[in-house]
C-alpha cells in the first residue's frame, strides 16, 4: 500500500523493498502493478522509485523509475509501468524500492488507496 501521495518524497515514501547489487555493471529492469483499492480523485499518478542513499533529506540516486501515467479515479482499477537502467557500483550496494505519488492538484487524496507490486530484476552485464 502507498501510504502517502503528495508532499516530498524524500519524507512521504513508503518502501516496498530492496536488492543488493555486488560490484559490477548491471541491467535493472523494474517492473510495477498499481490498483486503487477505493474510488478517489482524478489525477493521481503512482511512482515506483529505486534509489540508492534515499533518506529523510535526499532522493537518492535513481536506478530507475515509473512516473507519469494517471491511474483511474473509479475504485478496482489498474495500472502498470516498467524501467530498464544500465548501472555500475564499485561495491556492494542496497537498492530501495518505494511507491510513492503526486497529485495534479498538488494534494495528499490517495493515500492509502493505491496498492504497489514490484518485481526487479537485476542482471550482470559487460
Amino acid at each position: 500500500m502507498i501510504a502517502n501521495i503528495g508532499g516530498s518524497f524524500k519524507t512521504q515514501k513508503t518502501k516496498v523493498g530492496e536488492i543488493t547489487l555486488q560490484p559490477g555493471k548491471w541491467l535493472l529492469n523494474a517492473s510495477a502493478f498499481f490498483a486503487r483499492t477505493e474510488a478517489g480523485v482524478a489525477g493521481t499518478r503512482p511512482q515506483l522509485a529505486l534509489r540508492v542513499g534515499a533518506s529523510d533529506t535526499a532522493f537518492g540516486d535513481d536506478f530507475g523509475t515509473i512516473l507519469g501515467a494517471e491511474i483511474s479515479p473509479a475504485n478496482d482499477r489498474e495500472l502498470t509501468g516498467s524501467t530498464v537502467k544500465v548501472v555500475k557500483v564499485a561495491e556492494a550496494t542496497k537498492v530501495e524500492v518505494f511507491g510513492f505519488g503526486y497529485n495534479d492538484d498538488g494534494s495528499s487524496a490517495g493515500g492509502g488507496q493505491i496498492t504497489v507490486t514490484a518485481d526487479v530484476v537485476a542482471v550482470r552485464v559487460g
